[in-house]
């Protein structure tokens, strides 16, 4: 089976798409604040009726946040709990 040029552009842009990952990766600073991980769990457990507006930091009144990644958690959370247990340690 010959390789059509299609697929040799496939191949080197999945070779530069690799080096990009690993270089931001190694050069990544990390996180912006140190609240913002327990913002995106508190989120999801809202969504999960497990906390109330009223609980919720400032930012979820303003609605600044994105909800993507609330939402992934919330995905996560309630299919651990359907699939394995309510205990997350």
């Amino acid at each position: 089976m010959h390789a059509t040029p299609l697929d040799a552009f496939h191949q080197r842009f999945w070779c530069v798409a690799v080096v990009v990952n690993v270089i931001t990766a190694w050069f990544s600073s990390g996180y912006y604040a140190a609240d913002e991980h327990y913002q995106v769990i508190a989120f999801a457990q809202h969504k999960l009726g497990e906390l109330s507006a009223e609980e919720l930091p400032w930012e979820y009144e303003a609605r600044i946040r994105s909800a993507f990644l609330p939402g992934i958690a919330y995905a996560v959370i309630g299919a651990s709990r359907a699939l394995l247990t309510s205990n997350p340690f």
